[in-house]
């Protein structure tokens, strides 16, 4: 599971996760919320994490980008990049 960071700001840095058909926010991770289990792997406790409701993928752009992305790699694709520069050779511009 991968997470997306959305452009802007939400006071605390957040996530966007795509999992269960629903997109999910994940906010307060830091070093203290992942531990190791004891295989080795390791697991986030503690953090804030909640549905994100359709209201705000409706009226918040960059929360929908996010979670579009979030979804495209819940779905196994990759990402497009997001440099408009992409593939392009710096002699052409």
């Amino acid at each position: 599971m991968r997470g997306i960071a959305p452009k802007g700001s939400y006071g605390n840095p957040v996530w966007v996760f795509y999992a269960d058909s629903k997109v999910w926010l994940l906010s307060d991770l830091h070093k203290g919320n992942i531990r190791r289990l004891p295989d080795g792997k390791p697991t986030i406790i503690d953090a804030l994490v909640g549905e994100l409701p359709d209201y705000y993928l409706k009226n918040h752009t960059k929360l929908k980008e996010a979670a579009d992305k979030a979804r495209t790699l819940a779905l196994g694709y990759e990402l497009p990049p997001d440099d408009p520069f992409h593939n392009i050779d710096d002699d052409e511009l």
